[in-house]
Order: C-alpha cells, then sequence, then structure tokens
C-alpha cells in the first residue's frame, strides 16, 4: 500500500522560501568566515548528488 503525500510533501511555498531566506540572511551576517566554511563543509558532506564539488581554499580567497 502507498502512503499518499500529505502538505509536508509538497515544495516549499514562495512565502516561506522568502522568509527563509530572511533568517538565513539575519543568521549568516553574524557567522565568521571559519563558520561559514564549516556550515559550507557540513552541507556538502551530507549531498548525495555526485555533482557537487568544493573548492580548495586559494579559489574561495580569490572570492571571498
Amino acid at each position: 500500500m502507498n502512503k499518499e503525500n500529505t502538505w509536508r510533501d509538497l515544495p516549499a511555498t514562495k512565502k516561506q522560501i522568502k522568509f527563509l531566506t530572511a533568517m538565513a540572511i539575519d543568521s549568516f551576517s553574524n557567522m565568521s568566515r571559519g563558520q561559514a566554511s564549516q556550515m559550507i563543509e557540513d552541507w556538502l558532506d551530507i549531498r548525495e548528488d555526485d555533482n557537487m564539488t568544493s573548492f580548495d581554499k586559494e579559489t574561495l580567497e580569490d572570492y571571498k
């Protein structure tokens, strides 16, 4: 028997995305480079998308 999708399974609404983006901007604006780097590394580690790559420190420094 297949479990039926609920509203929670639907994609986020534009309002939800806008709110989450504002929350992230507010939170990230107080973040140190080290904290940001760690968060990016953690996020990349949990991604199961083979197309995701990370950047070396030289590349990150060039585009900071």
